[in-house]
C-alpha cells in the first residue's frame, strides 16, 4: 500500500540522516578553525588577545600609574546560520528509492552540505582585509619562489597557535591545482612522493608542508591562492542543532526531504592570511629544481 511505503521512507530517511548529521564533522576547512559550540540561541564569541608584555622587573600593581601588561583582548562575535539542504521524491519512485545510511541520495546530501559549509567559510575569508602579496608580470618560476617563501611564512605563523595545534591550508581552485602538479617545482618537492599517490587514483594534498584544498573554478577566482594558517579564523555552531525532517505531501504526491545544520565563521587575525597573486598564463623560463 501506498501509505506503507511512505512511511517506510520516511522513518529511513529520519533514521539514516540523523544517524549521519550526529558524527558529521563538516568540510574540509572546518579542521583549521579555532571552534566554539553553544546552546541554540545563545551568543556566541572569540577571544583575540594582542600588545601583551612581561618583565624581570618587580612592579608595585596598587600603584595608580600601573595599567597591567595583560594587552587588549577583543571579543568578537559570531552568530550561525543554517545550511539547508532538501529534495523531492515522486510518489510513484518511493518503491525504489532507497533512504537509508548507504543510499546515495542521503550521503549526497551530506555531502552538499558539507562542500556548503566550506563555500561559506572561504568566502569570509575572501571578504577580509588579508595581506596581499604576489608577482603577476614575472616568469611562472619567480611566481613559484615567492609562494614557497610565503608557504614558509604561513606555517612559521601556524606553530605560533596558543593552544599548540598547527597546520596550514592552502586554498586554490583546480587550474592552479594543475599549474602546481605540473611544475618542476612540485615534481621535485612533496610531489616525488605524490606521484605513488597519483598512480594508484588519489590526489596529493600536501605541499610544502601545507595540506592542499581545491575548490571548483567558479568559486575561487584564477589567479589568487589563499595560505590560511591555524587560528586565523573561527567556527561557531549551535549544539544539537542539526534537523532532518520527511514530510508527504498528498496535494502533489512528493514526499519532501530536509536536512540542516547550523554554521557560522569569523576572521580573527586577518593580516596572518595571504592571497597570494599569480598569473595562471606565465610560463617557466627555465627548469626550476628544488
Amino acid at each position: 500500500m501506498a501509505a506503507d511505503i511512505i512511511q517506510t521512507r520516511q522513518k529511513e530517511y529520519v533514521n539514516s540522516m540523523s544517524a549521519l548529521l550526529s558524527v558529521f564533522a563538516g568540510g574540509l576547512l572546518r579542521k583549521f578553525a579555532v571552534k566554539q559550540e553553544a546552546l541554540v540561541g545563545e551568543e556566541i564569541y572569540f577571544y583575540k588577545s594582542s600588545g601583551g608584555s612581561s618583565t624581570r622587573n618587580t612592579r608595585n600593581m596598587f600603584d595608580s600609574s600601573y595599567t597591567g601588561q595583560g594587552g587588549k583582548i577583543e571579543a568578537i562575535k559570531v552568530e550561525p546560520d543554517y545550511i539547508l539542504w532538501d529534495e523531492k521524491i515522486p510518489q510513484k519512485e518511493l518503491w525504489k528509492t532507497k533512504l537509508d545510511v548507504k543510499s546515495e541520495l542521503v550521503r549526497l546530501g551530506v555531502n552538499q552540505i558539507a562542500v556548503d559549509e566550506d563555500k561559506m567559510i572561504i568566502n569570509t575569508i575572501k571578504a577580509g582585509s588579508l595581506n596581499d602579496v604576489g608577482a603577476v608580470g614575472t616568469d611562472l618560476n619567480t611566481q613559484l619562489r615567492l609562494l614557497i617563501a610565503q608557504i614558509a611564512d604561513s606555517v612559521l605563523s601556524s606553530k605560533m597557535a596558543i593552544d599548540g595545534q598547527n597546520g596550514t591550508v592552502m586554498i586554490m581552485n583546480k587550474t592552479a591545482y594543475k599549474i602546481l602538479a605540473a611544475s618542476n617545482a612540485s615534481i621535485k618537492s612533496d610531489f616525488i612522493t605524490n606521484q605513488m599517490e597519483l598512480s594508484k587514483g588519489n590526489v596529493p594534498r600536501m605541499f610544502m608542508g601545507c595540506d592542499m584544498v581545491t575548490f571548483p573554478d567558479d568559486v575561487l577566482t584564477s589567479g589568487e591562492i589563499y595560505l590560511v594558517p591555524y587560528g586565523t579564523y573561527g567556527f561557531a555552531s549551535w549544539k544539537g542543532s542539526q534537523k532532518q525532517e520527511a514530510l508527504y505531501e498528498h496535494r502533489d504526491l512528493h514526499l519532501y526531504l530536509t536536512a540542516d545544520i547550523t554554521a557560522g565563521a569569523v576572521l580573527l587575525d586577518p593580516k596572518a592570511i595571504t592571497r597570494f597573486k599569480y598569473d595562471p598564463l606565465s610560463k617557466p623560463s627555465q627548469d626550476l629544481i628544488l
